[in-house]
């Protein structure tokens, strides 16, 4: 290992590695194991179940839409103007990740949950923190901003899923094993049935 990849974060990953798989039949609970090394939950926290096969969804993000798409440049500017103002110069230079990558997530994850937050607003009303958001004060446009994100595969700009854990293939493959048995099922109750009625008939 190089020395400047030696930090704290690879020291409390190596930590939570052996914690979670160092031979334990019953190792701690993963979400204690995040917790101990501060780490995010990530799609656990956007209320997936880890025991589903949609835990292996795709994080919300734009599609092919350019960089200087009027619709995100509007939500960038909403959300986080200030940010903005601070990274980037009247040229439009600054932090290219900042922009290009980080805050464009953020703002796809927003308008991804926004049908969440806005049912939520309308049940605990406007004293509600989630109405604070820049986003949800401008409904008009934030449903011009949903037909812009996606949580599908998206070549050149998200075709892979990360931080899947093997066991989701897993139960994709099983539930296509059932599936097929409840097809097979189905139609062996339909040919017995028309037998029997052959049988009874003739």
């Amino acid at each position: 290992m190089r020395l400047e990849h030696l930090d704290p974060y690879s020291i409390r990953k190596g930590s939570a590695t052996y914690a979670s798989s160092s031979g334990k039949t019953v190792p701690p609970p993963i979400q204690s194991i995040f917790h101990r090394g501060e780490w995010s939950l990530g799609v656990i926290l956007d209320r997936l179940d880890p025991c589903s096969e949609k835990f292996g969804i795709f994080p919300p993000h734009f599609n092919h839409v350019p960089s200087d798409n009027q619709f995100v440049q509007e939500g960038l500017n909403i959300c986080f103007g200030n940010i903005l103002k601070v990274e980037y110069d009247e040229n439009n230079n600054g932090n290219s990740f900042m922009k290009g990558i980080l805050l464009r997530c953020l703002v796809a994850s927003l308008v991804c949950q926004a049908n969440d937050l806005q049912w939520l607003i309308a049940k605990k009303g406007d004293t509600h923190p989630f109405h604070n958001i820049p986003l949800m004060q401008h409904p008009e446009f934030l449903e011009q901003l949903k037909l812009l994100v996606t949580t599908e595969p998206t070549l050149n700009i998200m075709s892979k899923a990360t931080g899947v854990p093997p066991h989701t293939q897993t139960i994709k493959e099983l539930l296509t094993v059932i599936d097929a048995l409840l097809e097979l099922k189905h139609n062996w109750e339909n040919g017995f049935e028309s037998l029997l009625e052959s049988t009874a008939s003739s």
